[in-house]
């Protein structure tokens, strides 16, 4: 499926017809648009996976496993969502709900990067002290 911007008027997208009722005839391109991202987010969910598995530092492994919970959840609900527009469900097939799907993945989000950015280095600096203190104490 090729994308012509052209045909692309943002206008269209805010309408009440576009957010709250289902197209029966026809996929639209924002719906193939919106089961990429929900790929993605399930793709990048799996290779956080992968990294936790091989990351040997636990606060780093948590904060990893966190993203991947978040990251695999929206996805596969964003997946979900486009099964039941595919078989045109009236409530659940709607856009509005695609819309509210990634907008609550985000907001899920927010307290991973605040943990990120407020405690994570220092629970991080914390456990290689302690860690260090256990080598030299056991030698």
């Amino acid at each position: 499926m090729t994308i012509n911007f052209h045909d692309i008027h943002p206008a269209q997208y805010f309408s009440y017809n576009y957010l709250m009722q289902v197209d029966r005839v026809t996929l639209h391109l924002s719906d193939w648009i919106f089961l990429d991202i929900g790929l993605a987010l399930v793709g990048l969910g799996i290779i956080a996976k992968l990294a936790a598995i091989y990351i040997k530092h636990p606060v780093t492994k948590r904060l990893v496993n966190r993203k991947f919970k978040v990251l695999t959840i929206v996805g596969l609900i964003e997946v979900m969502w486009f099964g039941f527009r595919y078989e045109n469900a009236q409530v659940i097939g709607t856009h509005i709900l695609a819309i509210a799907i990634l907008v609550i993945g985000l907001l899920c989000f927010i307290p991973i990067l605040k943990y990120y950015f407020r405690s994570y280095r220092a629970e991080r600096d914390a456990w290689n002290k302690e860690q260090l203190k256990l080598k030299y104490l056991n030698s």
